[in-house]
């Protein structure tokens, strides 16, 4: 999250040193792996959940595309919990994208009828 920083390091004899404190303006870094959200069923056949951390909330938008590059589905949404039907999807593996002011999150689903 953005804010001042200082690192410090420890080696295994137990010398230690910190780094200049640094200042964090930005967490829309492609690196970012603190942003956990969880995608179930998995394989899906009727409904999708997509679950994204309280701390996360603010507005976002998602995509699903099949893997060759398609988009089948698009929308946005500001809940923690979002539940989409893919029942009318054909059977495949597909991508799902969410993305907002901090964060872009690629993860796959297959869909079994």
């Amino acid at each position: 999250f953005p804010g001042s920083y200082t690192v410090n390091i420890t080696d295994t004899n137990g010398c230690t040193s910190s780094s200049l404190p640094f200042v964090l303006t930005s967490v829309n870094d492609p690196y970012q792996t603190d942003v956990i959200i969880k995608i179930y069923p998995n394989p899906s056949s009727e409904l999708l959940t997509i679950e994204i951390p309280e701390y996360q909330m603010e507005k976002y938008d998602y995509t699903i595309t099949n893997l060759q590059g398609q988009e089948v589905s698009r929308g946005s949404s500001a809940s923690k919990l979002l539940c989409i039907n893919v029942s009318s999807y054909p059977e495949g593996t597909y991508v799902l994208t969410l993305q907002n002011k901090t964060f872009t999150i690629k993860g796959r689903f297959i869909l079994k009828h």
